[in-house]
């Protein structure tokens, strides 16, 4: 079987992952092996799908993020209202906010574009440390939340509802081979869309 190892943390920029043929795991009796095809990469798709459900819901779409040339293009390019850097306030106060990328410093601009008893969602499972901000940032009822990994049931109720309001996603695809290349470009923000590893 290939894999791709890493066999010492590194900078993606040094192409640390090594494409090795490996031998097949066995599993235990309580265990199963399964065959990968695809792999998403992830912190590739979510903006943009939630951007599309959101439109689908009716929403009016408000976008802070720091690429221009392809993050803010595909924004507009899927019908956000309104497009801006990353900390750039909105034209108007937002109702609910989320955020997908793992940078505290976010969450202070964030807060302040929110109205009163608007929600914060903090998106990733990680996030850099968040600065210290003023008290009124939160008066008035605003609210921060961090998200927790999503069920099966969570995963069929999207599933159906993208179905339902017919989400396409723009699709990047790398082979394993190129594994190192799709790091790097996720580094550098140059995957237009979803990124995928293509196993097979």
């Amino acid at each position: 079987m290939k894999a791709c190892v890493l066999s010492v943390p590194a900078q993606v920029t040094t192409q640390p992952l090594q494409l090795r043929e490996m031998p097949s795991p066995k599993p235990a009796a309580d265990e199963v092996r399964i065959a990968v095809s695809a792999c998403a990469i992830c912190r590739t798709a979510a903006g943009h799908i939630a951007i599309r459900v959101a439109r689908g819901r009716g929403a009016e779409v408000y976008v802070c993020t720091r690429d221009r040339e392809r993050h803010q293009a595909l924004a507009s390019e899927l019908g956000a209202a309104w497009v801006g850097g990353t900390v750039d306030p909105p034209p108007v106060r937002l109702d609910a906010a989320i955020i997908f990328a793992p940078a505290g410093e976010i969450v202070p601009p964030a807060l302040a574009a929110l109205d009163p008893g608007g929600t914060l969602v903090l998106g990733g499972i990680h996030m850099s440390p968040i600065p210290e901000f003023p008290y009124d940032l939160i008066y008035r009822e605003r609210a921060v939340r961090s998200v927790a990994n999503n069920t099966r049931a969570d995963g069929r109720e999207f599933l159906t509802e993208a179905a339902r309001l017919r989400v396409r996603t723009h699709v990047q695809s790398f082979t394993l081979a190129e594994a190192n290349q799709a790091l790097i470009a996720l580094k550098h923000d140059a995957i237009r869309g979803a990124g995928v590893l293509v196993i097979g």
